[in-house]
């Protein structure tokens, strides 16, 4: 009798599964580890190349809309700015702690609250990295209207 290899271990499947389906715990396993967007990273590269932030100021504010697992948090964070971080599950933030001093970061506030009735305050970047397909239909425009008047002037929006 042949030896049979051992069975890897179930992998969670692809993302995409997990999203359309909305089970976000699935979801958040399966990108777990990933690096941040290139919506995000395009915008903080814009904003870099303005000298934003800046050295001996006030680090600015920015809004992650749907925040997830935390990838683009992270990289703000990382780039100096002061980060708002939205998304209505609570597993989200349950993969924040997985990323070493994330949930503990003096610029991090995080905010369990749905779309449909959260507040934005204003801010200098507004990130919602494939989020908003998840917004009610019937409550979209609203919110949109709401990350708009958020977003201060020479500000940025970057998401789909």
């Amino acid at each position: 009798m042949t030896k049979q290899p051992p069975t890897p271990p179930e992998s969670p499947g692809p993302a995409f599964r997990h999203g359309f389906t909305r089970h976000w715990p699935g979801y958040f396993e399966a990108v777990v580890g990933k690096g941040p967007r290139e919506t995000a990273i395009r915008a903080l590269d814009a904003f870099a190349r303005e000298g934003i932030p800046a050295e001996g100021q006030e680090p600015p504010l920015a809004v992650d809309l749907g925040c997830g697992e935390g990838r683009d948090t992270a990289e703000m964070l990382k780039r100096g700015w002061r980060v708002v971080a939205i998304d209505g599950t609570e597993s989200a933030f349950e993969f924040f702690a997985r990323r070493e001093g994330l949930l503990e970061h003096p610029n991090l506030e995080t905010r369990l609250e749905p779309f449909e009735t959260c507040s934005i305050p204003v801010c200098r970047y507004l990130n919602a990295s494939y989020s908003l397909p998840f917004c009610r239909p019937e409550a979209f425009d609203a919110l949109w209207k709401v990350i708009r008047s958020a977003i201060e002037p020479g500000g940025r929006f970057a998401g789909q």
